[in-house]
């Protein structure tokens, strides 16, 4: 049965008092009365926060700090985003354009990437099909996004939409550009992370208090190992590919003529014909797994069992990255 569609105002009228009533505590300490007239998301992708700042509406107006969220899931390394389908969340300064009412993942709001500087180097470059669709959203999964769970992504709904589209941006990084250097040997990315330094370099300094740090973010470091569980399988399927190739003579039927092949020698042929063939089946079954479970990883859903949903151990999964159930429904 096909989820009823729900508009932006009833998904606003669902969720608003309640994260409303969560976000004026932070408001009201920086003065804000309901909505601050501007706002500004930075995402910081090593640190794994995203800050949230406002301001008045003037010119002589400060940003002011309002709270952070930690980033429960978010795909992809130092770098900007190049291409569809590179897992790597995008880096420079771009608004926010749509506030979605009904995402997979609960609520979201999408960045306005491409950029026009994006579009401009990759014509430089000969590059196309950069992707799109990157979002703030719910939930605690992500390939290419930034996860926040459901209660953050209820609050920056809720307020970007008081604020306006118009008027909210977001500033992507590699890491906290104000505490340490980011370096990178392309020199587009770097005239980029200049800029975006002295962007957050103008910003007043925070000190946000330790009791709204929920600390380093377990979600957000599974996500980190799934990339490395994607390189191994991947590794594993490449591998296996070559094996494969390598052994296609072995494959072969044997030939049935005694006049070029004695018969000892063509039963060792059938043989060793027999084992490779069930080589190949086996390493056919385990490419299956390997599929599988990739398939698993673009879908969010790796570390699940596929029978009742639940977590599969840790030590389990060390044993074979490809294991499909936990331990009870294994039995």
């Amino acid at each position: 049965m096909t989820k009823a569609k729900r508009s932006l105002q009833e998904a606003l009228a669902c969720y608003g008092q309640a994260a409303r009533a969560r976000l004026t505590p932070f408001l009201d300490e920086q003065g804000f009365d309901l909505a601050p007239d501007r706002l500004l998301l930075i995402a910081l992708k090593e640190e794994g926060w995203l800050e949230l700042w406002g301001r008045g509406d003037g010119q002589e107006e400060a940003w002011r700090p309002i709270r952070r969220y930690r980033v429960l899931a978010a795909s992809g390394g130092p770098g900007p985003k190049l291409k569809e389908g590179d897992r790597q969340v995008p880096e420079g300064r771009y608004p926010l354009t749509f506030l979605n009412p009904n995402s997979a993942y609960h609520l979201s709001i999408r960045i306005g990437y491409p950029s026009t500087e994006d579009l401009a180097q990759a014509r430089e470059e000969g590059r196309s099909d950069l992707g799109g669709d990157i979002m703030i959203h719910g939930g605690a999964r992500s390939v290419g996004c930034l996860a926040l769970g459901d209660p953050a992504i209820e609050e920056l709904f809720v307020l970007t939409a008081a604020v306006g589209l118009a008027d909210s941006e977001i500033l992507i990084v590699p890491v906290d550009l104000r505490q340490r250097d980011a370096e990178d040997p392309r020199p587009w990315v770097q005239q980029r992370y200049d800029v975006l330094r002295e962007d957050l370099g103008a910003m007043p300094r925070a000190v946000w208090p330790k009791e709204k740090d929920p600390g380093p973010s377990g979600l957000r470091r599974k996500t980190m190992k799934e990339i490395e569980v994607r390189k191994a399988l991947e590794a594993e399927l490449a591998e296996l590919s070559e094996l494969e190739a390598v052994s296609a003579e072995a494959r072969a039927p044997v030939e049935l003529d005694q006049t070029t092949q004695g018969r000892l020698s063509r039963m060792d042929a059938m043989q060793d014909q027999a084992m490779a063939l069930e080589t190949q089946r086996r390493r056919q079954i385990r490419r299956s797994r390997i599929e599988a479970a990739l398939k698993r990883l673009d879908a969010e859903e790796f570390g699940d069992c596929v029978v009742c949903g639940e977590e599969i151990g840790e030590k389990r999964l060390e044993v074979d990255l490809t294991t499909p159930t936990c331990v009870d429904c294994a039995r």
